[in-house]
């Protein structure tokens, strides 16, 4: 992919059939296998080139985590996870804080299909306490974009709210990201 002022790796014309590959669309040439570039024209440089340039995006977000960025609303957690509605499978992650609310980490607790990922309790809970948490915020993904809590994603959340009351780590929000996002704390549902 051309860097801006730099004409030694690409042309316009590489960058046109980028742009026709995915459409216009950059979700889905985010989510475009390297081997369907390379069988849509592209060659293996470019399409690792890229590949590339969506990974240093996405690490640049995960970067800004160490910034310790201050919660004080849905939007703010959105902001952070907003990248996950491009993900094909479903994620489940924490958001630990500390007493400021500031965000101390975030941890992927499982990867599934397409429809669905396994939480255990007991996994958030070791994991929060390892990293100090006062506080979390439950974060996953729909990747069908329907934002509404499944009757699994409301049982989970209960259960994760109850025993986070147990340990005196208290759950602050569950925030579902698809096309936009759901947050059970502002729909009143913790």
């Amino acid at each position: 992919m051309c860097l801006p002022g730099d004409r030694r790796y690409c042309s316009l014309e590489t960058s046109a059939e980028i742009l026709r590959i995915c459409e216009n669309n950059l979700n889905r040439l985010y989510t475009t296998p390297i081997n369907d570039l390379i069988s849509a024209g592209l060659s293996m440089n470019d399409s690792l080139r890229v590949k590339a340039v969506f990974e240093l995006a996405k690490r640049r977000q995960v970067a800004e985590i160490l910034e310790k960025p201050k919660i004080s609303s849905s939007r703010d957690v959105y902001s952070l996870f907003q990248h996950l509605s491009d993900h094909p499978y479903e994620e489940f992650w924490i958001v630990v804080l500390n007493k400021a609310n500031r965000v101390t980490d975030r941890i992927l607790i499982s990867e599934g299909g397409i429809a669905g990922t396994v939480v255990d309790p007991k996994k958030v809970f070791k994991l929060a306490l390892k990293a100090h948490a006062c506080a979390l915020i439950l974060i996953h993904n729909h990747p069908s974009g329907n934002i509404q809590p499944s009757e699994p994603d409301i049982a989970i959340t209960k259960k994760i709210v109850e025993a986070g009351k147990m340990l005196d780590i208290a759950v602050l929000d569950h925030i579902i990201v698809g096309l936009g996002y759901y947050s059970f704390a502002d729909e009143g549902k913790l």
